[in-house]
């Protein structure tokens, strides 16, 4: 994964508020690692939705719920400045 990965990842899940988005990756670690943890699980969810068989699906599903929960973290930081610039 290149350095700005997650940058992106995230970014193209909500572009309209690329702004937001690149400042926070810039300046707070912890929204960093979450957009990299995102764009990781979803590198895992394509790979493992290119297999198939029964370990395939659960891994599908498992990738699924963790990009899910990672999403409403990253909600969760966009609303709070959206209330709180």
């Amino acid at each position: 994964m290149g350095a700005e990965a997650g940058l992106g990842c995230v970014v193209g899940r909500y572009p309209h508020h690329e702004g937001i988005i690149s400042g926070l990756y810039r300046t707070d670690p912890t929204f960093r690692s979450l957009c990299e943890d995102y764009c990781e699980c979803l590198q895992s969810l394509a790979r493992w939705t290119s297999e198939t068989g029964e370990n395939a699906a659960l891994y599908q599903q498992d990738y699924r719920e963790l990009l899910a929960e990672l999403e409403v973290d990253i909600q969760r930081y966009l609303d709070r400045l959206s209330v709180n610039p």
